[in-house]
């Protein structure tokens, strides 16, 4: 068992908060855009989420897991865990920021995702056979203060959402998010960059019409590099789940990178673990998520690009 704390480089921008958000209140909350002519829900983030994961991953506090599944439990502690790396905390402020925007400034954002957008690519990369590639349309831009700007939009099946914030100097976590109007699928990526060099991807992709989950992330630093932790998963592992099963793969070393990838199956109800791998299906050995290294997250490309994110690069002209 691996349970070693860590502080996610994904996550230094907010800080370790220790600031629970009542995920029930923002999970049944559908989220009201309004105009003076029309009104759209926009599907939760953290709504879809919950509704994708098997059982055992659905606990809001902490997942339950707890014997002989080393890899996956390393997983559900980093990630699934009610510490400053719980993602589900960080989509649960994107559910409430735009919210926000829906009660105090309604009038002027209400339409933003009635209205077809302009296509703005976010800067790509391609590293190790690995590409990253995320069109979004937008519409608008709201600038909550100088360190903080959210955009969004809508094209003709997907709401938009860009988050973008900042802490000190380079430190930023940047949320990229595509919301299926039908309110089915989601796809996520959490980009973190700080100024001591450090950069972070977390990526998610949800479907809780066919409860299928699937979440990757690494950084750029390892294990034994002077100042951030990222023990456990910071090499680069992938998870994907379904109502039956649980399957991961990741380098899961606490010392160092240099080591080989391992596979693990799990019952996803029960999370007892399976005779090998190979006796999870096929289809949940197959990643669409990014097989994220941190090989890859060291790369001048991708810190590049995580920098043109954070300063909105390429944004067309939104009102």
């Amino acid at each position: 068992m691996k349970i070693i704390s860590i502080v996610l480089p994904l996550l230094l921008a907010i800080g370790c908060s220790t600031k629970k958000s009542n995920d029930s209140k923002t999970t049944m909350a559908a989220l009201l855009l309004a105009s003076t002519s029309s009104s759209v829900s926009v599907p939760s983030l953290l709504t879809i989420v919950q509704d994708s994961l098997p059982t055992a991953l659905k606990n809001t506090s902490y997942a339950s897991y707890t014997k002989g599944v080393a890899d996956v439990q390393t997983i559900q502690t980093r990630l699934f865990g009610s510490g400053p790396a719980n993602f589900r905390y960080r989509l649960s402020m994107v559910d409430l920021e735009i919210t926000s925007l829906t009660t105090t400034l309604a009038g002027t954002y209400g339409s933003c995702f009635t209205t077809t957008g302009t296509t703005w690519t976010p800067s790509t990369f391609t590293s190790s056979g690995v590409t990253f590639n995320f069109p979004m349309s937008m519409t608008c831009k709201y600038v909550k203060s100088t360190d903080s700007t959210t955009y969004m939009g809508a094209d003709t099946s997907y709401y938009y959402i860009a988050n973008i914030t900042k802490n000190v100097g380079t430190d930023g976590i940047y949320v990229l998010a595509k919301i299926e109007k039908a309110g089915s699928t989601i796809e996520v990526y959490q980009l973190g960059l700080s100024s001591s060099g450090p950069a972070s991807i977390l990526h998610i992709i949800a479907n809780k019409s066919t409860q299928s989950f699937e979440v990757s992330t690494a950084s750029s630093s390892d294990a034994t590099s002077s100042g951030v932790t990222y023990t456990g998963v910071g090499c680069g592992v992938q998870m994907k789940t379904s109502s039956s099963y649980a399957y991961t793969s990741g380098r899961y070393s606490q010392t160092s990178c240099a080591t080989n990838a391992t596979q693990e199956c799990v019952d996803a109800s029960s999370g007892t673990t399976l005779t090998t791998s190979t006796s999870c299906p096929t289809s949940i050995q197959t990643f669409s998520s990014l097989a994220l290294t941190q090989t890859i997250l060291s790369t001048t490309a991708v810190k590049t690009a995580i920098t043109e994110i954070g300063n909105a690069t390429g944004m067309p002209t939104v009102r």
